[in-house]
């Protein structure tokens, strides 16, 4: 299997793992399914399953967990993910999401 070098354009989308995630910064990096490079994510780019920006909380990724993103620029100009939602449920659900799933829930039994 080939890896290629270079990333796809920006706008594009993509899927990886998380390689690594400091939670005092709120930042890690993620794989890049089928590229070589890596991509920076904040966690203020992380998105519910919805798609809506997660609001003001803690928010964090696990190294090993699968992402999908838009690859975007910061603010230097250097490629980045942006809009970065998880694949697939996490072993051990992460608090933010399931806070979500929790409000979004008890929203759709009260209707």
């Amino acid at each position: 299997m080939s890896t290629e070098t270079t990333l796809p354009t920006v706008g594009s989308s993509g899927t990886g793992r998380v390689l690594n995630w400091d939670r005092a910064a709120g930042f890690g990096f993620c794989s890049v399914t089928g590229r070589a490079e890596n991509l920076f994510v904040h966690h203020s780019d992380l998105v519910a399953d919805d798609g809506r920006v997660l609001g003001a909380g803690r928010r964090e990724l696990r190294v090993g967990d699968h992402v999908a993103f838009i690859i975007g620029l910061d603010p230097s100009g250097r490629p980045c993910a942006t809009r970065v939602s998880l694949l697939d449920a996490p072993a051990v659900a992460h608090k933010w999401h399931a806070d979500l799933t929790t409000r979004n829930t008890a929203k759709d039994t009260a209707k």
